[in-house]
């Protein structure tokens, strides 16, 4: 099943009606951020795996964001 939102809040109700396995976030939404975002539905599924996708030009400063470090389980700085 394959679902899509228009922005934060959207995403975190079609969350809780889709209960995926995987969700593709971008760290900069319409109505909020992808991390907040990531944080509430890992929150109501645990076992959810998140990608979290961004157009930041400091990459370093991102990946070692502690808000990411605490919610990854692995890294990458290879185009997608």
């Amino acid at each position: 099943m394959v679902g899509d939102a228009e922005n934060a809040e959207h995403a975190l109700v079609r969350g809780r009606v889709l209960r995926p396995d995987v969700a593709v976030l971008d760290v900069r939404l319409p109505g909020g951020d992808g991390i907040a975002v990531c944080r509430e539905l890992r929150s109501q599924l645990p076992e959810l795996a998140v990608l979290v996708l961004t157009s930041f030009d400091d990459e370093d400063a991102l990946l070692d964001a502690p808000a990411l470090r605490v919610m990854c389980a692995s890294r990458s700085r290879a185009p997608i």
